[in-house]
């Protein structure tokens, strides 16, 4: 991130983006197979964990304005949605699709066993403000209420 933000050559600009979903896509994509195949959606860990949120079209329109508006060296967090519960989302989509909505929660050790490391990413309980890219950027989320997208 640093070469990028400290380099003379260009107008560097950091974007963190946030967990980016779509209704059936995105970091969601894998619930939307989970309801396929198991006929409910896993959970890594527990239901509780958090992760920040963002619609793909907000983070399209972050990325917009940041090059229309950034200076030089800024960082941004894309996130529309600081915190939500993985069980929520979960359970909005078991519930649009009409099956049993408490989510299969599994172990991070028995998710790994079967999918790989990557798999712990999901289990990291997360926070994050997209209170600067509003502030600086007049960035407008309008996806906010991602259980209000999904069902």
């Amino acid at each position: 991130m640093r070469i990028v933000l400290e380099a003379p050559q260009v107008r560097g600009i950091v974007i963190h983006p946030a967990m980016v979903y779509e209704r059936d896509g995105g970091v969601l994509a894998r619930f939307h197979e989970d309801l396929s195949t198991f006929g409910r959606v896993r959970v890594f860990g527990n239901e509780n964990i958090r992760w920040p949120m963002v619609h793909r079209a907000d983070i399209g329109e972050l990325y917009a304005l940041a090059l229309e508006r950034a200076p030089r060296g800024a960082s941004y967090n894309g996130a529309a949605v600081d915190s939500i519960s993985v069980g929520a989302l979960a359970r909005a989509m078991a519930r649009r699709a009409g099956v049993e909505t408490a989510p299969l929660v599994r172990s991070i050790d028995e998710a790994v066993a079967e999918l790989g490391e990557w798999v712990r990413g999901y289990a990291i309980d997360q926070r994050m403000s997209g209170a600067k890219a509003r502030g600086e950027l007049q960035w407008l989320p309008v996806h906010t209420d991602p259980v209000a997208d999904l069902s």
